[in-house]
């Protein structure tokens, strides 16, 4: 994590004063930007704030040029995989024991061993930033989404909140 960190754009998900999430974004690839990191409090999982920074990304995007949001999660990360679908991504591929090959101990999730990658993108169109501001619009908090302000009080908050995706 530390590695790119300092490289990510960083916004966090306040609500009266209280951080409830994390977004990071990375350039990767020329016009396109990666969901490195997102994270949202356990104690407020469930409310539709992933949703809601997923489509924060897809906005803020759109609004800085790019054309692709890429993401990638466990292929065990069952609810991950439905929230990206849901907010327009694609199944793009897959990384054959990425986890095994880069982890030192076995992750296990939803009691099954987790072995690859599935990396998902979502191309932006025009109409797309449309559709993401009127969702971000109508999200069920009126919580806003602002840049982060330390390296430090992201990593830490991260390890304490990351389960690896939303």
């Amino acid at each position: 994590m530390n590695d790119y960190v300092d490289r990510a754009y960083q916004f966090e998900l306040v609500d009266n004063s209280e951080l409830l999430g994390v977004l990071l974004l990375l350039d990767t690839r020329p016009e396109t930007v990666e969901i490195v990191n997102i994270a949202v409090d356990e104690t407020a999982r469930n409310q539709g704030l992933g949703e809601k920074l997923i489509l924060f990304a897809l906005d803020w995007s759109k609004q800085h040029h790019y054309r692709t949001v890429s993401i990638g999660t466990g292929s065990t990360s069952f609810a991950q995989l439905y929230l990206y679908q849901k907010c327009g991504f694609r199944v793009v591929s897959i990384d054959r024991d990425f986890f095994v090959d880069n982890y030192d101990e076995p992750i296990m999730e939803n009691k099954l061993l987790l072995k690859d990658m599935i990396r998902l993108e979502k191309n932006l169109q025009s109409n797309d930033r449309k559709e993401a501001s009127d969702k971000l619009n109508q999200a069920i908090k009126n919580i806003p989404v602002q840049y982060l302000n330390t390296k430090e009080d992201v990593v830490r908050w991260l390890k304490e909140n990351s389960e690896d995706d939303e």
